[in-house]
């Protein structure tokens, strides 16, 4: 989607440095990190949408932009913003839910990429309900969302990750130790589960995640 940085920090800006490039879902902890790691690699247009709790703390990472998701405007904000057609040409989502890959359908350029991170879910929130359907690829169903021939790269996680060779070499043993070095990428912000016992922790981290009370933060439940 975008060059790898040989080194960081970078030595000269990257070709596409003031592309638009639009994260969906910045609060969450992958697109801190992903604001994070294209400031620290020189990409200086990058918007985001988060609750507006999250904006300052984005604009602090490095976004140039920042639009609440709920706001009934946020499509022409954004188009505003990007000016030209309104427009972006570069998109990554790691909402991955249906609701916020419809809002993208209206966003991105239909020549454009977007990334996703999988897996992909109904509804409209990061975190999967009892009832809620999750997929590896695109459904049948979800067909008219996005433009028809826009390019889509479906990124996973875990073991998903190390099967894909250039990203596993490229980001977990060059990429990935440079940035923690050099102090570029810090752990996460925490919310640490730790009253009651081992089973009253895992249940109350669960019903923290159902109802979608854990944001900008990584969930710990003390084990011992």
């Amino acid at each position: 989607m975008l060059p790898i940085p040989e080194s960081f920090p970078i030595l000269s800006p990257p070709p596409l440095a003031s592309e638009p490039i639009l994260i969906y879902g910045g609060g969450s902890l992958v697109g801190q990190y992903m604001v994070k790691v294209l400031h620290a690699a020189g990409y200086a247009n990058i918007i985001t949408t988060a609750s507006p709790k999250h904006h300052e703390l984005l604009r602090a990472l490095g976004a140039a932009y920042t639009f609440d998701y709920h706001s009934p405007t946020l499509v022409a904000d954004i188009a505003k913003t990007v000016g030209g057609d309104g427009k972006v040409k570069l998109v990554m989502d790691p909402i991955a839910a249906k609701a916020s890959l419809s809002i993208i359908g209206g966003i991105i350029d239909p020549q454009g990429t977007l990334a996703v991170l999988a897996p992909l879910k109904e509804g409209s929130s990061i975190t999967v309900g009892s009832a809620d359907e999750i997929y590896i690829s695109f459904p049948p169903h979800w067909d008219g969302i996005l433009p028809k021939d826009l390019k889509v790269l479906i990124v996973s996680t875990g073991r998903g990750f190390e099967k894909v060779p250039h990203m596993r070499d490229n980001v977990m043993h060059r990429i990935l130790p440079q940035l923690l070095e050099s102090g570029i990428i810090k752990p996460s912000r925490s919310l640490l589960v730790d009253q009651g016992s081992l089973k009253d922790r895992a249940l109350k981290g669960l019903d923290l995640l159902r109802k979608g009370q854990v944001s900008g933060k990584k969930l710990v439940i003390k084990i011992a």
